[in-house]
């Protein structure tokens, strides 16, 4: 390498902290304290000894490498770098006039960096000053390559090769400031191109959807919202037009408007649906209203007293009902009303109209539950009173009598709940009266079975006496019915299958 250089060999390979011989006499070092460490038994600090070393050699061999890579890539390199300086210096005219261009045109918003342009190293938010960027970047490009080539020829390679990598990045940024002006030049274009294009879509869109937002079943809001809509675009359309121009505004304008449209259109078609809805809720309502009449008329109608609940529900709260409904159906007469508190008014109407039919509905059953109730407690009264079980029982009086009147008195007060509850414990009071003679009739009857067992096991007890004593034989007048023998005489019981026909005999 030092040849083609007019250099001295020992130059080469000697660069300021990358001198592979400085490696290696690090390794050498390493590697006595390696043979230190075996010889008083260290193992492990001899392998982290010897790891070191070996990584020294390996360094040592990769500046060796990359050495040689320099020296190989050299001219190739620095004569893209020369290259590159030149194109820049080309291009600096031209970005120049564009830059020119757009200041004299546009806005100075539209020179700041947003969103839809590219991302670029050490950016600074704004195109204004790319040009002057570029300049110090191309001159800062060629400072170090000149560096670079000084450098090579006085045997700093590797220096040299770092030199030429920093001369590329400065390039790099200088070519990416020549790059945000051109893009900023494009977007302008494009997005005046596009603002053209949806401005034209965009007064087609109002003129056509202007007749469904006039329609008698858009809400006030909606109308609202389109006006709205309308005026933002003619907003956007003036600032289309005056200079200084900033398409960029426009177009956040105008999608704006897009968005403000297509929310509108979207509510016409919500608005037109909540008005079917509350028309449904307000049939719903008139039908719930006229169920509760009718039970009212059938509650006035029926032979029994009116409860409390029954002449309220059927006079002030049934008529409440009707003037909600009224009112309800008044707001739903007017243009571009606001259906959802028509459609909410219709069911709070429904609700208080199903509540009242639910409450004559339960007062009725009621009234019917209080009546079956009665008649099966006077039926219990009645059996109660005329209970005979015989074996000298029967019950006292009419138990229940007195809460049977009771619930009676209810029902003609109109407390159909009273008169369950009364008639009600006027059955229980009964059914315990009968259960109660019913278990004392069935304990007569159990003592007297239970007398007659007694009875009948005590006479077989006693045949049973009489039997035995007559099956055993009296000797020698002893009076004693069995004899017995010793057990050491050999001699033992005897006996006989039942089958034999033989009772049983012994010794």
């Amino acid at each position: 390498m030092a040849g083609p250089l007019g250099l001295k060999p020992e130059i080469i390979l000697r660069e300021p902290g990358q001198d592979p011989s400085e490696c290696l006499v690090q390794a050498r070092e390493q590697l006595a304290g390696v043979k230190a460490a075996l010889e008083r038994g260290d193992v492990a600090g001899a392998e982290a000894g010897l790891a070191a070393a070996n990584q020294r050699v390996g360094e040592a061999g990769a500046l060796v490498q990359a050495t040689r890579q320099a020296f190989a890539a050299h001219t190739g390199t620095l004569t893209a770098r020369r290259q590159e300086t030149e194109r820049l210096q080309q291009a600096l005219p031209e970005h120049q006039r564009i830059l020119v261009d757009i200041q004299a045109g546009y806005a100075p918003a539209v020179l700041l960096l947003g969103q839809g342009d590219p991302a670029h190293p050490n950016a600074n938010g704004t195109v204004q000053d790319n040009l002057k960027e570029a300049h110090e970047a191309t001159a800062a490009g060629r400072e170090r390559t000149d560096q670079a080539e000084v450098a090579f020829r006085a045997g700093g390679l590797l220096l040299a090769a770092s030199l030429l990598e920093q001369a590329a990045g400065c390039q790099a940024q200088a070519d990416a400031r020549l790059q945000e002006i051109a893009e900023k030049q494009r977007r302008l274009r494009d997005t005046e191109a596009a603002n053209e294009a949806l401005s034209a879509q965009l007064a087609s869109q109002l003129q056509a959807l202007a007749p469904s937002v006039q329609d008698a079943r858009t809400r006030q809001v909606t109308l609202q919202a389109f006006d709205s809509a309308r005026q933002r675009f003619a907003q956007a359309e003036a600032w289309r037009s005056a200079p200084p121009r900033d398409p960029f505004r426009v177009a956040d304008e105008l999608a704006a408007v897009a968005q403000s449209m297509a929310a509108a259109a979207e509510q016409v078609r919500c608005d037109w649906g909540l008005h079917a809805e509350a028309e449904r809720s307000l049939q719903a309502a008139t039908a719930q209203l006229e169920v509760a009449r009718r039970l009212g008329q059938a509650a006035g109608a029926d032979a029994v007293a009116d409860s409390p609940a029954i002449r309220q529900a059927a006079g002030p709260e049934l008529n409440a009902c009707a003037a909600a409904l009224d009112q309800a159906q008044r707001g739903m007469l007017a243009p571009h009303g606001d259906w959802l508190e028509v459609d909410a008014a219709a069911d709070r109407a429904a609700l208080e109209a199903g509540r009242v039919a639910a409450a004559l509905r339960d007062e009725l059953a009621a009234a019917q539950v209080a009546l079956s109730a009665l008649s099966l407690a006077a039926a219990r009264v009645r059996a109660a009173t005329g209970w005979g079980g015989g074996l000298g029982v029967s019950i006292g009086g009419s138990p229940g009598a007195d809460l049977l009147d009771q619930a009676r008195s209810a029902l003609q007060g109109g407390d159909y709940r009273g008169a369950t509850r009364c008639a009600e414990s006027a059955r229980r009071l009964a059914d315990t009266a009968i259960a109660e003679a019913e278990v004392e009739a069935q304990r007569r009857r159990r003592a007297a079975e239970e007398q007659r067992a007694r009875e009948r096991r005590e006479r077989e007890a006693a045949e049973e006496s009489r039997r035995r004593a007559a099956s055993f034989p009296t000797f020698g007048g002893s009076g004693v019915g069995r004899s017995s023998f010793p057990s050491s005489s050999g001699v033992s019981r005897s006996s006989f299958g039942s089958s034999s026909g033989v009772r049983r005999s012994g010794w």
